[in-house]
């Protein structure tokens, strides 16, 4: 199991948010392995460390074959910068969840031949944070005398490129894994480059 995003992760706020409506017919076990491999491909791992991402799963058995899921996936992620000893302070961390909506087997016609797809609605929603630890009481930089004395004037004046570099990434990260929602389930063309920007908080 994942385990639980800090509350003083969350309180803060997401830094990048979006939602998507997805109505096509497509392999909903074929977009969560996608979706996992890519996580994993990209450095992301559950809040003990592991590839774990889900922390809930619930499913509905409704009349007529048919499925409603309520799933969530938290994951972490340490900055990519290179180069800098401090983005050990700060965090990536992510809350996705999957809700379906009547979801039934249908057969469609790809490539002329038949294939049972998943057909309904699927909601995902995604929200990313960007934490760093330099304020809490039982961070490094409260417990160590020397880190304790400089932290506000180091963050202040070394950390704020830092900072605005995992901001960008973390944008970087929340339109990755957008886009490759749309391009597996058929919302948009694999060679398209626009790009609907996700709701940021700065």
């Amino acid at each position: 199991m994942a385990g639980k995003i800090p509350f003083s992760v969350l309180k803060g706020g997401p830094f990048s948010e979006w939602e998507l409506t997805i109505k096509e017919s497509f392999d909903l076990k074929g977009l969560y392995k996608v979706m996992h491999d890519f996580m994993v491909d990209n450095e992301w791992y559950d809040l003990n460390g592991g590839d774990d991402f889900e922390s809930f799963y619930h499913e509905m058995h409704l009349p007529g074959n048919m499925l409603n899921h309520d799933i969530w996936w938290r994951a972490m992620r340490d900055p990519k910068l290179e180069k800098e000893r401090s983005i050990k302070f700060l965090k990536f961390y992510l809350k996705l969840e999957f809700k379906t909506v009547l979801m039934a087997k249908k057969e469609v016609i790809i490539n002329g031949s038949k294939e049972k797809l998943d057909n309904g609605e699927i909601r995902i929603r995604a929200k990313f944070y960007l934490h760093s630890n330099w304020g809490e009481k039982d961070s490094e930089w409260q417990t160590n005398p020397i880190l304790k004395f400089f932290h506000f004037r180091f963050w202040n004046r070394i950390n704020r490129g830092v900072f605005g570099a995992a901001k960008g990434e973390i944008i970087q990260a929340s339109q990755d894994l957008y886009q490759l929602i749309q391009v597996y389930t058929g919302m948009r063309p694999e060679d398209s480059r626009s790009f609907m920007q996700p709701k940021t908080e700065s």
